[in-house]
């Protein structure tokens, strides 16, 4: 009582005792500034990697027939996203945003920022270049919205674009999994992996980042399109690209296949490689061929929840899928 009557005393006369003072932690809570939380809106953007495969017409020469290319394709992108921005590949920040088709680079190493393994070609020739794009994140459906409206655009230009396995700058191929058909659900069996592997090791272990793209083995480039054997190939970080390839084959070892499908990791085929690994792969591509030949496939619109829980007993449970693919049957 005595301290607040002389602190009432102090005030009336203008003076500011000691340890009245307005306190740090008051300012910093109650006081601080609030333009953080005002202009997060609008500069935060949910970012997603793509893979844009294209045929450079003739007329587009040099590098700057690649770049006016390019931006003709960002500024189609833009209609149909008006927040859309173009952000560098091996980045993970919003930092040197592209908004606007005018100002991308003009030279290529200024260029390969934002479109990796982009080139350019005198008489036209094929690029296998991937984006990063940032799309606002007060609006949820823009993405959809935008991935659908470009479809047919791209299409009746015979570009391809879509979503990266992984989203990771950095991404190599550890291998292609044999018997594993091209109707595999890529983002479930991927999404499964990295369940399993969560479950099985510690926390203090990385987590591993896998995804599946469906195309055709190495080595057969003199070989018509029709006449390619085609295979799930398994996509990771550079960095864990061991501890994948490693937990993947002991899966296949124990059979304890992901979504009941069978596989095996087979290393991609390369010149460097002994005669005998060689013979082992031209084995298994054989293998894999005449699987996919034989293999038939049935579409039955009745089954509603193929992936929901079926208890056997007490301790066991299984799922429609699952016993549909361990039918054994010639």
């Amino acid at each position: 009582m005595i301290k607040k009557a002389l602190t009432k005393i102090a005030r009336s006369n203008n003076i500011v005792p000691p340890n009245d003072t307005q306190s740090n932690l008051k300012r910093g809570k109650y006081q601080g500034p609030a333009s953080m939380q005002s202009n997060l809106l609008g500069t935060t953007m949910n970012t997603c990697r793509y893979s844009l495969n294209f045929d450079i017409p003739k007329t587009k020469k040099g590098v700057e027939g690649l770049r006016q290319y390019l931006a003709d394709i960002f500024r189609e992108m833009t209609i149909y996203c008006e927040k859309i921005a173009l952000l560098p590949w091996d980045s993970e920040t919003l930092d040197n945003a592209i908004k606007e088709a005018d100002n991308i680079p003009s030279r290529i190493n200024d260029l390969k920022k934002y479109f990796q393994n982009a080139q350019s070609y005198e008489n036209g020739g094929y690029v296998y270049s991937k984006i990063r794009l940032g799309f606002p994140i007060d609006q949820l459906s823009e993405r959809s919205n935008f991935e659908s409206n470009m479809r047919a655009w791209l299409q009746n230009r015979s570009i391809r674009m879509y979503e990266c396995a992984v989203q990771h700058s950095r991404v190599c191929t550890c291998g292609w999994l044999l018997y594993a058909p091209g109707t595999v659900e890529q983002k479930k069996w991927s999404a499964t992996v990295v369940d399993i592997y969560r479950k099985t090791h510690s926390k203090r272990d990385k987590h591993i980042q896998v995804g599946l793209t469906h195309h055709a083995l190495n080595g057969q480039r003199e070989l018509d399109r029709k006449s390619k054997v085609y295979a799930m190939h398994v996509e990771t970080p550079i960095h864990i690209k061991k501890t994948t390839k490693k937990f993947l084959r002991t899966l296949a070892a124990q059979k304890k296949f992901p979504l009941g499908v069978r596989f095996r990791v087979m290393d991609e085929f390369f010149n460097q490689m002994k005669e005998p690994n060689k013979q082992k792969y031209r084995y298994a591509k054989d293998r894999h061929h005449n699987f996919i030949k034989n293999l038939g496939r049935i579409d039955c619109t009745q089954i509603v929840s193929l992936d929901k829980r079926i208890q056997i007993d007490d301790k066991r449970s299984t799922t429609l899928r699952n016993i549909i693919t361990n039918i054994k049957d010639k």
